[in-house]
């Protein structure tokens, strides 16, 4: 679906490449979306839900075009056709701005204290029913699913809403074994997980969770739930210092393409004299063809 944008915006942009550019990542952001979209309701076992799409759109928007217009100043450096230094600029900074801006959106979570899960195992189909104490983070969830993993298969297990605060699973909950089960509730940002079963690990003297016929749990950012291995007691001055120096690296790569690339134009195009004398060329050529 989203070559097929690509290749249909060629047709009539092929020699127009920063247009070309944010033509198909308008087309990719929201043709293409729309295809991702019907794409999960089939193949994910966490398909994509009507209240990610106003948000889902607008990123993927900003995304194809940002990289569309990226990729269009790598064809301009290899062809040694480089718009002028000012437009370079901006859509080079540009870009990578709405990048950065849209990875950071996507890492901003939530995490609402006070949500609390009690859930009531049901002996002979082993389903549970679960009630929330706070119903109005979950009135309509973007998930709220059983999740169990590690234990050979992993299981997904969508609830059902019986009334306020309440739900029930369609299939029983697994709560023995090496598996890990949670209740994963992902309301807008917020994302919180339940612990059901934890099974025990020696090596990192942690002790099992066990699914009692009816227990309560206090929802915890879910990152803690999933990374329940992770050592306790690390600095944060070494997070955040590892943090900065991937950030450092990436920052560094991007730019040194970009500086490349660019290096790579001048080769290609000659001397400033010879530039300007084949840009003088190609704007005729397109003035010939109507392509302005």
């Amino acid at each position: 679906m989203k070559s097929v944008c690509v290749e249909v915006a060629a047709v009539a942009l092929l020699r127009r490449p920063l247009a070309l550019g944010t033509v198909s990542g308008l087309l990719i952001g929201t043709i293409g979306f729309a295809g991702e979209y019907v794409w999960t309701q089939f193949a994910f076992v966490m398909p994509w839900t009507p209240d990610m799409l106003l948000e889902g759109v607008l990123m993927a928007v900003v995304g194809g075009v940002s990289g569309g217009l990226l990729g269009a100043l790598l064809v301009c450096a290899l062809r040694g056709e480089l718009p002028s230094l000012p437009v370079r600029r901006a859509v080079f900074g540009g870009a990578l701005l709405a990048i950065a801006l849209g990875v950071t959106n996507g890492l901003i979570g939530t995490a609402p204290a006070g949500v609390r899960a009690t859930m009531a195992l049901d002996q002979r189909t082993g389903k549970a029913d679960v009630r929330l104490d706070l119903p109005a983070i979950a009135q309509d969830p973007t998930w709220l699913a059983v999740t169990s993993w590690q234990g050979g298969t992993l299981k997904v297990d969508h609830l059902r809403r019986i009334g306020d605060g309440h739900y029930r699973t369609n299939a029983s909950v697994p709560v023995g074994g090496a598996g890990k089960t949670l209740l994963r509730l992902h309301d807008g940002r917020a994302m919180l997980a339940f612990p059901i079963h934890m099974p025990a690990d020696a090596a990192l003297g942690l002790p099992e969770l066990a699914a009692e016929p009816l227990f309560t749990r206090d929802g915890q950012p879910e990152w803690q739930v999933l990374r329940r291995e992770t050592k306790l007691g690390i600095p944060p001055w070494l997070w955040v210092s590892a943090s900065l120096v991937v950030l450092a690296c990436s920052v560094a790569l991007v730019v040194s393409l970009g500086w490349g690339a660019q290096r790579v134009s001048r080769a290609i195009s000659g001397p400033p004299t010879a530039r300007r004398a084949k840009h003088r060329a190609v704007r005729v050529a397109r003035l010939a063809d109507g392509t302005t």
